[in-house]
């Protein structure tokens, strides 16, 4: 995380993303923000130019958290998730309706689409949004993004965003947040062959 993001701060972000990270690397050249910095959840503090000895050691304490903090987590696996996510090409800006004016939404920071009768909930990983639109209008809006795809006729999510998966007749995806996203019998196969995961033979 940076310290200076064009009119905002990183600092803005993070208070807006409560509950959304485990924790903080700052990279930024200014070294009069570092005290600040640690009433966040930071692991260390980067200044640019960034010394390679330096990340090294950020990467370490990175594994070393996860480590000390799950039995489950892999600490590679969340890094190579992370790095998917930042390194994406594929996002762009969509603008949905929003009282008097058009907001924009960053595609790379949605974690799921929900419908609500004729509304639907975009679900971010700053704050959830209510438009007025269905959510095959939204699904339109999202076409082309090959990491969104709708998993039952009430929900569209963003792959970048899996935790795991629930095996089983009844199988679920629970997102980075927490959250559990059913999966319609219809779209399981689909979406468990796009996703590379085979299933055993009682689930299919």
């Amino acid at each position: 995380m940076d310290i200076k993001l064009g009119k905002d701060s990183g600092f803005t972000v993070l208070d807006q993303t409560k509950g959304f990270y485990k924790f903080v690397i700052f990279t930024t050249a200014y070294s009069e923000y570092s005290l600040s910095a640690f009433n966040y959840q930071t692991l260390h503090y980067l200044l640019k130019p960034i010394d390679i000895d330096m990340l090294d050691k950020a990467v370490d304490k990175v594994i070393n958290f996860f480590e000390a903090t799950s039995n489950t987590v892999n600490p590679y696996d969340e890094i190579n998730k992370l790095n998917l996510i930042l390194n994406n090409k594929n996002g762009k800006t969509i603008f949905v309706p929003e009282k008097n004016s058009w907001l924009a939404i960053n595609t790379d920071q949605i974690l799921y689409v929900k419908a609500e009768a004729s509304y639907s909930y975009i679900n971010t990983l700053v704050k959830n949004i209510k438009v007025s639109k269905n959510l095959s209008a939204m699904e339109k809006m999202l076409e082309g993004q090959d990491h969104f795809f709708r998993v039952h006729r009430s929900y569209i999510i963003n792959t970048l965003y899996i935790k795991s998966l629930k095996k089983g007749n009844d199988s679920s995806i629970e997102l980075i947040n927490g959250e559990n996203i059913p999966i319609s019998q219809n779209e399981k196969n689909v979406f468990f062959t796009k996703l590379g995961v085979k299933q055993d033979q009682d689930e299919l």
